[in-house]
Formats: structure tokens, sequence, C-alpha cells
């Protein structure tokens, strides 16, 4: 939980110190992680937070919170937490949506792959980029697959999206 700890705890209060008071308007504070159970699996979980405030003070008395299990919906190590407004009518809003990750890109890709998504994200195609690299189309396929394997992405994109969001790109 060092990840909640040291960047989403901290982030929601700045949130919260920041935020102007405004009555009948609630806030909802949305995180999804993993737990390590007593027989050492993991179960993925959300957990929902509301912070219950007073009139004389500006940061919260209390929070509410639950805690959903996620394990047959979501297997990934990604991190995500949510900000959600919501005012006496009903109306919802999205403020802020943050992802987090456990292992940096380049931890787990090769330098090798890193060049191969460089140039692909880039725009270039399997052939071009096999070209360039002088190694063979195949090779370029290997890596691509190894890539979104590891990093447990569903699609090239996805992956480009993270690499950019951990500086690799």
């Amino acid at each position: 939980m060092k990840i909640f700890d040291e960047q989403i705890f901290p982030d929601q209060m700045a949130f919260l110190a920041n935020r102007k008071q405004e009555k009948d308007v609630k806030y909802t504070f949305t995180t999804n992680f993993r737990i390590k159970n007593g027989d050492d699996s993991w179960s993925s979980v959300v957990q929902c937070t509301h912070y219950l405030f007073n009139e004389y003070y500006r940061m919260p008395i209390a929070s509410v919170n639950s805690l959903t299990d996620l394990t047959y919906f979501k297997n990934d190590s990604k991190i995500n937490h949510l900000i959600e407004r919501h005012e006496a009518g009903g109306e919802k809003s999205v403020i802020e949506n943050k992802s987090y990750f456990l292992q940096k890109t380049e931890d787990i890709l090769s330098k090798r792959e890193i060049d191969v998504l460089k140039l692909a994200s880039q725009g270039m195609g399997s052939k071009e980029i096999a070209d360039q690299l002088h190694i063979s189309i195949n090779t370029i396929n290997n890596h691509r697959r190894n890539m979104l394997m590891r990093s447990k992405c569903k699609n090239f994109l996805q992956l480009v999206d993270i690499a950019v969001k951990n500086g690799v790109l």
C-alpha cells in the first residue's frame, strides 16, 4: 500500500484542502488495488471512500468506506483512482481519474523492446521497424507479443499509454 500511503492519500487530502465549501455537494474517492490473502494468493478489490465534514472544519472529521472484491473481473496490477462529484439533484461528474503503476515500464521491458515500442509509437509498422533495427519482422512481432504479455496490456495502444505515463516514451 506504499502507493496509496505516499501518493493517493496525500492527493485526496490536497484535493479536500483546496476545495470550496459547497452545500449539498459530496465527493466519492474510488481506488482499486490488490491485497495479499492469508494463503499468499492475491485479490483485486475496489475501495470507495466518502468523507464526512461538519461546518467548522475544512478537512474531514470521519470517513465511510466500502471494499468490494473484483478478483474475477480484474487481474492486472494497475491502480486506478477516481474522484467524483455528487450534487444534491443526483448529478454526478468525474473530477479526476489517475492511474498508478506498481512496476515501471522499463523494469518489465528489455532495451530492445523499448526501442521497438518507441518506433511503433512514432507510427512505424513492423516492417519499417525491422528494417531500421536490422532484425527480422518475426522478431519484431515476437517483441510486440512479449511486451503485451508481460505488461498485461490488452493492446499496443494501452502499452504506449503506460510507457508515456511512466516516462519511458
